[in-house]
Formats: C-alpha cells, sequence, structure tokens
C-alpha cells in the first residue's frame, strides 16, 4: 500500500507461480492466519486514511480500491457486531437491519448462495477435483475467520511472530510435477 501511495503501479501477474507448504492442521492455519490479520489490520491503521484521502483528491480510482482493500478487518468486525445487533432483536430492540432496508431479503439469499458459488466454480474451471470434505469444511473455513480477524484486531500491537512449522520436504520437481 505504501508504494500504491506514493505513485507505484501495482498490478496482476496471472503467470506468477508461489510455491509454499500450506499449514496441514486447522491449529496452524488458524496460528497463520491472525498472523496475517495482525498484519492487515496494522497496514490499515497505518494507510486507509492516507490512500482514502489522496484518492478522493487526484480522483484516483487505484488507491481509493486500495484503501477499501485494507478495511477488510474493519468491515468484518463491522460485520460481526451488526449480525448480532440483528439477530438478537430482543436485546437491541431499537436497532432496525438496515441491510434489508437497502436490499430485499431473498437479494441477500442469492449473494449468500452465490459466494459459495465462487470457488466451486473456479475449481470446475481450473480443472481442480472437488472433494465433499473439502465443499463441507468451507463454511466453516470462511467463518473462522470471522474470530480470527477479531484476534488479530486484539493482538495488533503484539510484536510476537507465530512461526508456522513445515514438516513435509519436498523437491522443486515434485512441485512442478504435480501441477502438470
Amino acid at each position: 500500500m505504501k508504494v500504491l501511495l506514493h505513485g507505484v503501479r501495482t498490478t496482476w501477474c496471472h503467470a506468477a507461480r508461489v510455491y509454499d507448504e500450506k499449514p496441514l492442521t486447522f491449529l496452524q492455519s488458524w496460528h497463520q492466519r491472525v498472523r496475517w490479520a495482525q498484519g492487515h489490520v496494522d497496514v490499515a491503521h497505518r494507510y486507509f486514511f492516507p490512500l482514502l484521502w489522496k484518492g478522493i483528491v487526484t480522483r484516483d480510482f487505484r488507491l481509493i480500491d486500495g484503501a477499501f482493500h485494507v478495511f477488510q478487518p474493519v468491515y468484518i468486525i463491522l460485520g460481526l457486531v451488526l449480525m448480532l445487533l440483528g439477530n438478537f432483536p430482543y436485546l437491541f430492540p431499537s436497532y432496525t437491519y438496515l441491510f434489508t432496508l437497502v436490499l430485499p431479503s431473498w437479494l441477500w439469499i442469492v449473494l449468500t448462495v452465490f459466494q459459495y458459488l465462487i470457488p466451486l466454480i473456479c475449481l470446475l474451471l481450473d480443472g481442480n477435483k472437488i472433494t465433499v470434505r473439502g465443499l463441507l469444511g468451507y463454511p466453516f473455513f470462511v467463518y473462522s475467520w470471522i474470530p480470527i480477524t477479531l484476534v488479530g484486531f486484539l493482538k495488533k500491537n503484539n510484536g510476537e511472530w507465530s512461526h508456522t512449522r513445515h514438516s513435509r520436504s519436498l523437491r522443486y520437481s515434485d512441485v512442478v510435477g504435480a501441477k502438470k
């Protein structure tokens, strides 16, 4: 975000290949994603307002897009608060579920279903084998980002690094051969 703020053009490179070892357990994934959330919150704290302000002043949509990208942790926490307010009306009787005032309920249901179809469609288009276990675990993985982001936000000033243990030994040729 710093280079974007300083006018360096950033772009997507579809041909890029990254070889890394993914966590093998949910607990390892949890620690890694909390670390990512801490970093994302830190970047949001540093760059959200400068990106947004400069994007508005210069009418540069790339900067505004960058600002909204780094806003994601705050958006997730805000969504959690609104979900709690909306699902417990007896605790918060004065709260109005704003989302249904903006769009009808049926459209929110369609959008919710669509968020599960997008990864499925991407996997099918890439020719990847889809497992039932992976599909059933997907909602759990997606919604686990809510508490992970909350923990990352609460630990945002904690400079302690949580190492992800790498236990597999792969050669480059093993990885390249698996991609074909």
